[in-house]
């Protein structure tokens, strides 16, 4: 039991404690996959790490896409993410009309397909709608891919950008100013990585899979005081200090500390 703001007592709440890190960067994710495994409620201040963000990984595995579309992890995220909308179920029926082929060639089967006009061992794709949402979005794609060798990846990012709504979606979502201004700094890492003499989409994803590989990022770091300054203004009553480097390393730590106990 801890102190209320009426001068009794009460419970202790999820929101009364604060794991604190030296950097966000590649470990805050961790934590939050830890927890949320758990069936404990995440929040961050300053967010995911940079490229953790629902629309940092919608924006890199859309270009990834363009850039090769034969890649099932990518390919099956851009479906599932904001900008196309794929449900589970549709991508399920996909995968299940070419159980032996990749990911994308499930799709352009998917894509040739109607409802009227099914082979008898074809018929779990069912939707003449998937059928024709599936072919879309190869014709996206096909447009991405022949419009990208002649403009910088700077540029072409920007076109994906309007051509997909991205931003616009991103800013709906809670955070939107901070989630439109990652997109803008990915944007601009482009830019500046075309201005180093390197040219390119391919190019600028390869960089940025370097990045993510070493745990680096292209946004700001939330330091200590920042943690602390966020824990005293959202009245917390527990700070933890941590600095595990794995989600099983996290979950113990977590067991360790008491962290993980029954609320009463």
């Amino acid at each position: 039991m801890i102190p209320d703001r009426k001068g009794g007592m009460r419970r202790v709440g999820y929101s009364d404690i604060v794991i604190l890190l030296r950097t966000i960067r590649g470990k805050a994710w961790q934590y939050a996959a830890a927890l949320t495994e758990l069936d404990i409620p995440v929040d961050m201040p300053g967010g995911e790490g940079f490229f953790e963000t629902v629309e940092i990984s919608a924006a890199l595995s859309l270009l990834s896409v363009i850039d090769n579309p034969m890649q099932d992890v990518p390919l099956a995220a851009v479906l599932r993410g904001p900008v196309y909308g794929f449900t589970p179920d549709e991508l399920a029926e996909i995968r299940a009309g070419a159980r032996d082929a990749d990911f994308y060639s499930a799709l352009v089967r998917a894509a040739n397909r109607s409802s009227e006009h099914m082979d008898p061992a074809d018929r779990s794709i069912q939707s003449g709608a998937l059928s024709s949402k599936c072919a879309a979005f190869l014709d996206d794609v096909d447009t991405y891919r022949t419009i990208m060798p002649d403009m910088p990846a700077d540029r072409f990012i920007w076109y994906v950008y309007n051509k997909t709504g991205l931003p616009d979606l991103a800013g709906a979502l809670r955070g939107g100013d901070r989630r439109r201004n990652n997109l803008i700094l990915l944007a601009e890492s482009a830019r500046r990585f075309e201005e180093s003499g390197y040219k390119g989409l391919f190019g600028f994803l390869t960089y940025v899979r370097g990045l993510q590989a070493r745990g680096a990022e292209l946004s700001y770091d939330v330091t200590a005081q920042d943690m602390l300054d966020w824990a005293e203004m959202m009245d917390i009553e527990c700070v933890y200090l941590s600095g595990r480097s794995t989600v099983a390393g996290v979950k113990r730590e977590l067991e360790i500390n008491e962290l993980l106990w029954r609320m009463k």
